[in-house]
């Protein structure tokens, strides 16, 4: 039998789509970005005219939980289905990369891989975007900025902007305790502590049930360190809402945190006897099998992972580091290739590869590799990241960088003029 013939939508000179083995890529700069899901189809006869739709997050939402029908099962070929992704995506593109016309969890990522690739456009409405659908009000939208960091991106005064704005709805809303909600999440972004514990208190307070509001004070409680709080309110969560994905991931995080790595394990089997191939539940579980010292079923559990989703950087980087500390560096380096081909701004992939480098006596490597660890770890810095730790004082306690620091570029890079 013969395969089919590969078919290419050209959408920019960056972006394009593929259809590969009945389903649709999404390429960035001629490499893989990700692979699409299915597509959003809504019967307009079905659909009720009182409900208004500002995006297709909340069409999708309405959509699933009003009906769970597959493509395939209507009658819908690869081709069609690839042919109606490149309009949604030719759309998007046509109406200057409006955020709103896909869903975010493509949108998002892929509006920011257009940046790292240099797209002039995409650049210019990236913050604005983001600014804009956290004014959209729509929670679901809201959490996935803020669980995804994105709203690091934004600059402090403009965060402190969207407080006034939600502050003023605040007056005038009837459901203050979702504006509460979101001005906690806000100052949260922006590291101040009192503050977002005070509104997400508020919120709390006059929807003591709301899974959401809960789960954005456990979060800032483990941010904070609050362990044994985090801790409690995610098993408060679970009391009620026993099959909470997002509260059982957390708390095996949390568990991770505390050391309680067996906890851990038993956590994530339990979610695993439900959906075996979860490559997140792969990962953290891995994680917690490394901690134990059982490494062969941690390597095992980050392989699956990535057969499952090529594309999980974290499970990159634990493998990597996992190979690193055996002294596999052929492996450790292809770990740390793949995590960057799939976003270069990780200081922790360069980081690695250049005590690789510097292990091997390969000074020129090393040296370039450090320097772009520290450019994307200063970087980091501008985006309010609570729990910042500066490369330039790691490589001054780190051995494998001995050999490299009477060299006057080392010095240069790390910031300093000598060591002792």
């Amino acid at each position: 039998m013969k395969n089919k013939k590969k078919q290419i939508f050209r959408v920019n000179k960056l972006l394009s789509l593929k259809l590969e083995h009945g389903r649709t890529n999404i390429y960035v700069n001629g490499k893989l970005f990700m692979h699409c899901k299915s597509l959003l189809l809504i019967n307009p006869h079905e659909w009720p005219g009182q409900t208004v739709i500002n995006s297709i997050d909340e069409a999708t939402d309405y959509n699933t939980n009003n009906t769970n029908v597959e493509n395939y099962e209507l009658g819908i070929t690869p081709e069609e289905e690839f042919f109606g992704h490149c309009s949604n995506i030719q759309a998007w593109v046509e109406n200057n990369y409006d955020t709103s016309i896909l869903h975010t969890n493509i949108a998002f990522p892929l509006l920011k891989k257009l940046v790292d690739a240099g797209d002039p456009k995409a650049k210019r409405v990236f913050r604005e975007e983001i600014a804009k659908r956290i004014m959209c009000g729509y929670l679901p939208v809201i959490n996935y900025l803020f669980d995804e960091d994105y709203l690091d991106f934004l600059e402090v005064e403009d965060v402190k902007s969207l407080i006034a704005e939600y502050d003023d709805l605040a007056n005038s809303s009837r459901v203050v305790h979702e504006i509460w909600n979101i001005i906690g999440l806000l100052y949260h972004s922006i590291e101040d502590f009192d503050n977002s514990m005070k509104y997400l208190t508020l919120a709390l307070n006059l929807d003591k049930c709301s899974k959401n509001i809960m789960h954005n004070l456990a979060d800032l409680y483990r941010n904070y360190d609050f362990y044994n709080r985090a801790e409690e309110l995610y098993k408060i969560i679970l009391d009620f809402h026993p099959n909470d994905y997002r509260a059982k991931i957390r708390l095996g995080i949390q568990y991770n945190l505390q050391a309680k790595f067996n906890q851990a394990i038993d956590l994530y089997r339990q979610m695993l006897t439900i959906d075996p191939g979860d490559p997140f539940i792969l990962n953290n579980i891995g994680r917690s099998y490394w901690k134990t010292g059982q490494i062969g079923i941690a390597e095992i559990s980050f392989i699956r992972a990535l057969e499952i989703n090529p594309e999980l950087e974290q499970a990159w980087s634990n493998l990597g580091i996992l190979y690193f500390k055996q002294r596999f560096y052929d492996k450790s380096l292809y770990c740390f290739n793949k995590r960057i081909d799939i976003d270069i701004d990780s200081p922790k992939s360069w980081y690695y590869k250049a005590r690789i480098s510097a292990i091997r006596c390969e000074e020129e490597k090393a040296l370039e590799f450090l320097e772009q660890a520290i450019k994307f770890n200063i970087k980091l810095k501008t985006r309010t990241d609570i729990k910042f730790i500066d490369l330039r004082e790691k490589v001054q306690e780190d051995i494998h960088f001995n050999n490299l620091r009477d060299i006057k570029k080392f010095q240069k890079i790390v910031g300093v003029n000598n060591y002792l």
